[in-house]
């Protein structure tokens, strides 16, 4: 019996990771930003960034700057857009000089990820800075 429990804690640890591996780059989006960025209230530098998905029910994403070595983790709500992305990109909502990642979109799945709004970029459009969307395609 103990050795049963032993067994299931065992393959309980795995499972996360299984499920990990078979999610792969199918779900994730590799980009070349010419800016840095902000998530949350953390600023990404400029350069590659690798964003994917690090739960199984896609409701947190992973953003990873390759060669900072700058890693976090984002809140993203999975939406369900009526076209199949036609390219996998980084959509950015730009104040001024600031960017604020917004959306992340998967070439051939119908889910677009949606980042909440930030309190610095609720705050910038509380002041009515004008602002536009800029969208770095994938370089995958």
């Amino acid at each position: 019996m103990n050795y049963g429990k032993q067994v299931l804690a065992v393959l309980l640890l795995f499972v996360p990771l299984v499920a990990s591996a078979q999610l792969g780059s199918a779900n994730g989006v590799q980009a070349q930003v010419p800016f840095q960025f902000m998530v949350g209230d953390r600023v990404v530098p400029a350069g590659e960034c690798i964003v994917q998905e690090a739960t199984m029910a896609a409701e947190t994403i992973m953003i990873r700057s390759k060669y900072s070595k700058v890693s976090l983790f984002a809140a993203a709500a999975p939406i369900e857009s009526v076209q199949e992305g036609a390219r996998s990109a980084l959509v950015f909502h730009k104040y001024g000089d600031r960017y604020f990642l917004s959306q992340v979109r998967v070439e051939g799945s119908n889910t677009v990820y949606q980042l909440p709004e930030s309190k610095a970029e609720a705050e910038l459009r509380g002041q009515n800075v004008p602002s536009t969307e800029e969208t770095v395609p994938s370089t995958l």
